[in-house]
């Protein structure tokens, strides 16, 4: 997005930077002892601080379809 006005663009990166925190997920890539991978997703939940170690508001379903779609060469053909 490109804004022209920079009154519009001086609000809205104001209101970004003040309800960032509310609206979106922080991810930390944590590593364990033995050296392996995981991700955590830190954000809020009614109002209360939380973290997910899988991606917050996924059914197991919609993960299973995601991790098997990645056995293919998708992004690899684009």
């Amino acid at each position: 997005m490109v804004l022209t006005s920079e009154k519009v663009a001086k609000t809205m990166g104001e209101w970004f930077d003040k309800n960032i925190d509310q609206i979106a997920f922080r991810l930390e890539l944590k590593t364990d002892e033995s050296g392996s991978e995981r991700l955590l997703w830190h954000g809020l939940e009614n109002g209360v601080q939380r973290v997910f170690d899988v991606e917050p508001y996924t059914s197991f379903w919609r993960r299973f379809g995601v991790g098997f779609l990645r056995m293919f060469p998708i992004e690899s053909q684009l």
